[in-house]
């Protein structure tokens, strides 16, 4: 099926594929419940209460400053049980006074489906809004899903066969050799379903090695393989078990403009693939904690 067909379906074929939303919210509200049985510091009532009044999210993981700004004062009123200095905080003047908090957030905006708008009656909704994108793209709700079905039907082929999947081809994280890159920090495969990732770091001078930190979120039902290796030279291979962090070092010179390629593989797909078995896709996500050079 074409790009534009599949998008003419999203568009209009929605009494072909809904679902009961109604019971979907009901099943979100129980299963948040029991979430946050446990905690001493909750927030799905607030998200509960002001889901059809008032937007609350740029996208499904990441909550708008009003949001934020509520949590903190809940955290901040938990902590001055403790800290009686606290009290003293204003959440709501702390997030007026700080632009800044959850900036980075609201670069990334998914549109909401116009029938889930209507059938959850959120007032807050615009059929007409704009969504921005990483690289500071804006898309209307039509541009967006084009494009995005326009990427998966390309890149059909590369995910089946397990290849790189993440928001770009393969992640190119700079390596300078005069310091260490802990700008690199952060999550560069969250939610990715498919057999494996990598990512390439290339050397912007003449390095004698590296060593890189990462971790396995405690999700993960089984260890993650992850593998560190340039051209020519074995690769450094270990497991890291869910919840883990773990070092490795490539002791190899890289000149400047070459690369050393970071793996990450469920160790469970690799133990299948060795015996001729094939595995299906497996949620797969890593946290680069930090990258350095070896002296």
């Amino acid at each position: 099926m074409a790009a534009g067909q599949v998008l003419s379906y999203y568009l209009n074929g929605w009494n072909d594929y809904k679902i009961n939303l109604k019971r979907v919210a009901e099943l979100e509200r129980v299963r948040l419940s029991k979430r946050e049985a446990g905690c001493d510091v909750v927030v799905a009532d607030l998200v509960l209460q002001k889901l059809g009044t008032e937007q609350l999210f740029w996208n499904t993981a990441h909550p708008k400053r009003p949001l934020l700004a509520a949590l903190m004062e809940r955290l901040i009123d938990a902590c001055s049980r403790y800290e009686p200095l606290l009290q003293n905080i204003d959440a709501w003047h702390l997030i007026e006074q700080h632009p800044e908090i959850g900036k980075e957030l609201s670069e990334f905006a998914v549109p909401v489906h116009p029938q889930i708008a209507n059938e959850l009656e959120l007032e807050w909704y615009d059929p007409k809004a704009t969504y921005q994108q990483l690289g500071g793209y804006t898309y209307s709700y039509d541009q967006y899903f084009d494009e995005l079905i326009r990427y998966s039907i390309a890149n059909k082929r590369k995910l089946l066969n397990g290849e790189v999947m993440a928001r770009q081809s393969n992640w190119d994280l700079p390596i300078d050799g005069a310091a260490s890159a802990s700008d690199v920090t952060g999550y560069f495969s969250d939610g990715f379903m498919g057999k494996m990732l990598r990512f390439r770091l290339t050397a912007e001078s003449s390095i004698s090695g590296l060593q890189l930190k990462a971790f396995c979120p405690a999700h993960h039902t089984g260890p993650l393989r992850v593998q560190l290796s340039t051209e020519g030279v074995q690769p450094v291979a270990v497991d890291v078990n869910p919840g883990a962090m773990v070092t490795i070092n490539l002791d190899t010179p890289l000149t400047a403009g070459h690369s050393a390629k970071f793996t990450v593989v469920s160790s469970a797909v690799m133990n299948l693939l060795a015996r001729g078995e094939s595995e299906d896709a497996r949620d797969l996500s890593i946290l680069i904690l930090a990258v350095h050079t070896l002296a």
